[in-house]
């Protein structure tokens, strides 16, 4: 599986890296 974010739509609450640490990362932007 391949997963993109789109960085423009991503409203930064952090709820995919709370779901899915292992897939997701969340930087400073």
């Amino acid at each position: 599986m391949r997963v993109t974010v789109d960085s423009e739509q991503c409203v930064g609450a952090g709820q995919c890296v709370l779901n899915a640490p292992e897939v997701f990362d969340q930087d400073d932007d």
